[in-house]
Formats: structure tokens, C-alpha cells, sequence
């Protein structure tokens, strides 16, 4: 069963079933009634809590969603989404000021409103409603993993250093985190040493990523420097001494790409035919069927994954290769036209698409990509490219007209449009000089 969803206020809410497990526990020797008194206060408490976090996403332009669980409630940025830290700072406190806000007006209620019967029910759930939301938010901002105040502390370092620290992160939570659960100890408070407890549990955690993290930081640098077979020799170091399946699945493609680094080809393919506990990543296995020259491997490989690979310039560069020495240029030609009708915000791969079809002597696909981008982009240098593809093809009065427009455009570079080889047909053309000292005239772009 996956829950109780429904909307508040727009707001996506999912209460799980096991989020009623710890009301049960706190009341299971007070009484029906006041069993579901507390039931009643947790659940507000913790959603009004969860929603100060999404009220602060809102208003930042995120769509949050809520979620609460049996260790309490989660409030969900969006998928992709990447908040700066003093926007992460203000959604993190949010959940508490607003505890501590519903707290100050149950307190400030208590004291202006008739006194309740001190043994009566709702005296005893006005009790519990401020004790909540006062004195968890409190427990709540001390620096602890993973609550608010731990990730409070994990942002506002960032905001401050520039830079994630998240060894002093974990230091403070297991330090915090012991401390708070000697005194819950002393006082014989289980929900607190919970609380306690879970911080030197998470900051361990955090403290134990951090440091693999650094040390594959290190094997990465040998291995993408000038002694890949250092950082194969650390690898498989590395991979002799973890258990974790994620981390031996990063060490095993770090052999691989050793290997590809070392030239050693036939070495990288049985690293990738080892590779039992994670699935090599694309650009690897990419990397090895270009070193190979298998363009057939390669267009397979990339072509099926088009939708997400349309903002990456560099795999589409080894795509448009692979195409080419398939010979299939108009292929090329098709993703070039199928990229300028899209929302690329950039025309690099492209551009490289034009120039790999120019060298392949692929001239009329590179002069159709090169007005595919002047049109799209009004890239001036694509003019002068296409202008040297119409000079290779020997049609020369649309070659000058195209350097014409280049001009027109703002094309400044006198200079290349003397010296290019390629454009060297168009010069004896009349009017080119005056072309030349027209594009001498202008100012730098």
C-alpha cells in the first residue's frame, strides 16, 4: 500500500503508513482518547513543519511535493532541480521558524484563553502540541544528521567557503549526535537518543562517502594524467579491500578507462567484460568502439539515445564522425537540420558536423549544414565555411555571394579571407577585393 495522497494548498502529499507507527508508540499507555489526541498533534505538527519547507520552495519557483514517513517527513525539491545554498538555507529553516511560529501562537493562545480542565484531554494535547512544535524544532536545528539543523550547517558552509565540507559536516553531527544521546540517556529519553543515535550514524556515513570520495578523486588524476597505469595499479588496490557494490562498480570502470588511457584496447574490452557489478558507463563504452573504429558500434550506441544527448557536443561529436566514415553524410546532415529546429543554445556541435563533412570532402552536406546554421544561428563564420565549400565546388559566383553575406553579417577577419587555401578560387573573382577591405573597415566583433 503506498499510502494517503491527496493536495494541500496545490501542494503533492503522501502520508505513508508507517508514519503512524510513532504516534502509536508515544501513546500506546495513555488512552484511547488520548492516543488519538497525540496521533492528531504529531500529524499537524509535522505537516505544518514540512510545509514551511515547500511554502519556502514555492516561493523560490520550485513545485515541491511532501511526503511523511516512519522517521517523520521529507519535503521534495523537483527532479533536476538545483537550488544555490542560501536558497537551500531558507527552505531548510523554513520547516522550523514555522514550528516554532505555531508553537509561540499555541503558547500565546494558552495564556490568553480560559484555563483548561488541567486533567481534561485537550489541556493535555495543547500541552503536547507545544511541546512539539517548540521543543522539536529546537532539537531539531541542533547540527545534526540528517535533520534540518545538519543540513543547515552543510549549506551555510557552502555558502560561506564556496566549497562542500563534508568531513566537518560529519565530524559535528557524530559529535553532536553523541552528546545528544548521552543526555538522552541520562534522562531516559528514547525518542531523543533516537535523534542522537541517527546523527553518528548519518555522519559516519557522510564521513565515510567524503573520504572514498577524495580517494577516487585521486585514482581519477593518475589515471587522466601521464600514469594511467598507476591509477590501474590503485584501482585494483582499491577494488581488493571495498565490499560496497557501488564503489567496487566505479573501481572496475576505472581499470577500463586506465587501459583505454594506456593504448591497451584489447586489455579495456575484457575490463568492460568484467564489469559484473554496474553497467559501464556510455562514455565509456563509447570511447572504446571510437578507438577501435568501430563507427558501426558507435552509431549504435548513440543514435537510440538522441533526445538526451542533444545539449552534449562532444558525444554528438563522435556521432557525426561515425556517420561520416560510415558514409552516411546526409544521415549527418539530417541530426544537423534536426538540432537548428530544436532549442540548442549553442551551434558547437554543429559546427563541428560542418567541418567534419568539409574534410571528409563531403562539400554539398557541409555547405547544406552551413546555411542551416547562418539561417538558425545568423553565424557569420558559417557564411564564410559555406563560402569555401561553393569555392571547392567550383561554383564561384555563389561562393563570393555567401562571403558577401558573411560580411554583411559582421564578418571582420580580413586576414583569413586573404589567406584561407580553400576560399583561394574566390579571389580572382571581381569584387572580392573590395569585399576584403569592406571587411577591414569593420570593427572586431
Amino acid at each position: 500500500m503506498q499510502g494517503l495522497a491527496f493536495r494541500l494548498g496545490g501542494i503533492p502529499v503522501l502520508i505513508r503508513p508507517g508514519f503512524f507507527l510513532i504516534p502509536l508508540l508515544g501513546s500506546a499507555s495513555s488512552g484511547m482518547e488520548r492516543g488519538l489526541a497525540w496521533g492528531a498533534v504529531v500529524l499537524a505538527s509535522v505537516l505544518a513543519h514540512e510545509l514551511g519547507h515547500a511554502l519556502a520552495m514555492r516561493a523560490f519557483g520550485y513545485a515541491p511535493s511532501i511526503e511523511l514517513h516512519m522517521l517523520g517527513g521529507l519535503t521534495h525539491f523537483p527532479a533536476g532541480a538545483q537550488p544555490t545554498a542560501g536558497r537551500q538555507m531558507v527552505v531548510t529553516a523554513a520547516g522550523p521558524v514555522v514550528g516554532l511560529l505555531v508553537g509561540g501562537a499555541l503558547l500565546l493562545a494558552r495564556a490568553l484563553l480560559p484555563p483548561l480542565e488541567p486533567a481534561g484531554v485537550a489541556a493535555w494535547a495543547l500541552f503536547q502540541a507545544i511541546f512539539v512544535n517548540v521543543g522539536w524544532s529546537l532539537i531539531n536545528l541542533l547540527p545534526v544528521l540528517p535533520w534540518d539543523g545538519g543540513l543547515l550547517l552543510e549549506a551555510g558552509l557552502l555558502r560561506v567557503t564556496g566549497k562542500e565540507r563534508p568531513r566537518i559536516v560529519s565530524v559535528v553531527s557524530m559529535v553532536a549526535g553523541a552528546l545528544v544521546t548521552l543526555f538522552a540517556a541520562s534522562r531516559q529519553q528514547m525518542m531523543l537518543g533516537y535523534f542522537g543515535v541517527m546523527g553518528i550514524v548519518n555522519g559516519w556515513q557522510r564521513f565515510s562517502a567524503a573520504r572514498r570520495h577524495q580517494r577516487f578523486a585521486e585514482i581519477w588524476r593518475a589515471i587522466t594524467s601521464e600514469t594511467p597505469a598507476e591509477g590501474e595499479r590503485l584501482a585494483v588496490l582499491e577494488l581488493a579491500r571495498t565490499t560496497d557494490s557501488w564503489a567496487r562498480g566505479t573501481l572496475q570502470e576505472f581499470v577500463a578507462w586506465a587501459r583505454v588511457y594506456r593504448g591497451d584496447l584489447v586489455g579495456a574490452r575484457q575490463a568492460l567484460a568484467e564489469m559484473t557489478l554496474a553497467q559501464p558507463s556510455l562514455e565509456l563504452v563509447v570511447r572504446v568502439a571510437t578507438a577501435e573504429r568501430d563507427w558501426a558500434g558507435v552509431v549504435a550506441l548513440l543514435e537510440p539515445r538522441l533526445t538526451e544527448l542533444r545539449a552534449d557536443a562532444g558525444t554528438l561529436r563522435v556521432l557525426f564522425e561515425a556517420l561520416i566514415a560510415q558514409g552516411h553524410p546526409e544521415r549527418a546532415v539530417a541530426l544537423c537540420r534536426s538540432l537548428c529546429e530544436g532549442e540548442t543554445s549553442t551551434p558547437t556541435a554543429v559546427h563541428e558536423a560542418s567541418a567534419q563533412l568539409f574534410h571528409a570532402k563531403q562539400f554539398e552536406a557541409s555547405l547544406t549544414v552551413c546555411g542551416l546554421l547562418f539561417e538558425r544561428f545568423g553565424d557569420r563564420v558559417a557564411a564564410v565555411n559555406a563560402a569555401c565549400c561553393l569555392a571547392r565546388l567550383g561554383r564561384l559566383d555563389e561562393g563570393l555571394g555567401w562571403a558577401t553575406r558573411a560580411v554583411d553579417a559582421g564578418y571582420a577577419d580580413a586576414t583569413h579571407l586573404e589567406a584561407d587555401e580553400d576560399l583561394a578560387p574566390l579571389r580572382a573573382r571581381p569584387g572580392f577585393a573590395a569585399l576584403v577591405e569592406r571587411a577591414r573597415k569593420k570593427p572586431p566583433a
